[in-house]
């Protein structure tokens, strides 16, 4: 036990120590910004120091914590649910009521139900089904920013915001969390592949599209210039998300007990794959919408 706790302890430091790392990295980033604005206005820099910190605070630290300080989870595999005797299925409902908000017919259903084990399989799988709503919008969202922004440093703030954020809420639709070293290895990936994508995007930014499509012309080259990184950009980082995502609901589903770590990053990859081109079509359509908006309010 005390082993255990040791563990525990070491793990919650790394995450805290990870955390802070990007915490810095965007602050490090954002100075170099600040310094500009003061040059300008030392009043207009503060208040630009001050909202940095409270966004910074919101969208990376907070959901960071709500993530550790939720309850672990073994699993919530529904086929789990078949071998529950009643009193043991009584303990899991009284669980369930702690640990998620039931709406108004899903608390009837189970006062009322008699097959309270199938009921309780809907309220999952209906679960199941806002998280994968939760990590497709993100996704959406995630594609759509990055994609406009011609900014690295603000490309990986965002992603890494958004996807943080993403991995809270997919976390409170069930009020568990996966394990410590899951936890981990998530936020690990998340930080990794955002900065490998920041990478990647500033290659292609020195790559000269007008000489390598030079029967577009200069016109034609700039375009493609800032279209192709653009999409690019904007497409890998869904991909990070949506991968990240279902990781997470993966972890959830199954716990630690049970986890293939080969067959979990196969599973999340495959269904990654599956929704990126549906997300870079939304957020097109999004990007289109907002462009035909503003034109029109001119």
């Amino acid at each position: 036990m005390e082993l255990k706790e040791k563990k525990g302890a070491l793990l919650i430091s790394l995450i805290v120590l990870l955390v802070v790392f990007v915490a810095l990295i965007a602050i490090g980033n954002v100075i170099v910004i600040g310094d500009k604005i003061s040059n300008i206005s030392p009043f207009l820099s503060f208040v630009f120091y001050a909202i940095v910190v409270i966004l910074i605070v919101w969208a990376i630290v907070l959901p960071c914590i709500r993530v550790v300080m939720a309850s672990p989870l073994g699993g919530f595999n529904t086929e789990d649910l078949k071998s529950l005797s009643p009193i043991e299925m009584t303990k899991f409902i009284r669980d369930l009521r702690k640990r998620i908000h039931l709406s108004h017919e899903e608390e009837r259903e189970l006062r009322l139900g008699k097959d309270r084990k199938q009921i309780v399989v809907k309220i999952l799988n209906r679960r199941h089904e806002e998280m994968e709503r939760v990590v497709k919008d993100s996704a959406v969202t995630n594609f759509t920013i990055t994609a406009i922004s011609q900014n690295g440093t603000f490309d990986f703030i965002s992603s890494m915001a958004i996807n943080l954020r993403m991995i809270s809420q997919i976390v409170r639709k069930l009020g568990v969390r996966p394990s410590y070293t899951q936890l981990f290895q998530l936020y690990a990936s998340v930080l990794s592949a955002s900065l490998v994508i920041t990478t990647l995007d500033d290659m292609l930014d020195d790559i000269d599209y007008g000489e390598i499509l030079g029967s577009l012309g200069v016109v034609g080259g700039q375009v493609v210039k800032i279209a192709v990184p653009s999409l690019t950009n904007g497409l890998m980082n869904a991909l990070l998300t949506l991968r990240v995502g279902y990781t997470t609901i993966k972890y959830l589903e199954v716990g630690k007990r049970s986890f293939d770590k080969s067959e979990a990053r196969k599973w999340a990859i495959k269904s990654a794959r599956k929704q990126v081109l549906t997300v870079g079509k939304e957020g097109m359509g999004q990007i289109a919408g907002k462009i035909k908006q503003g034109v029109s309010e001119l």
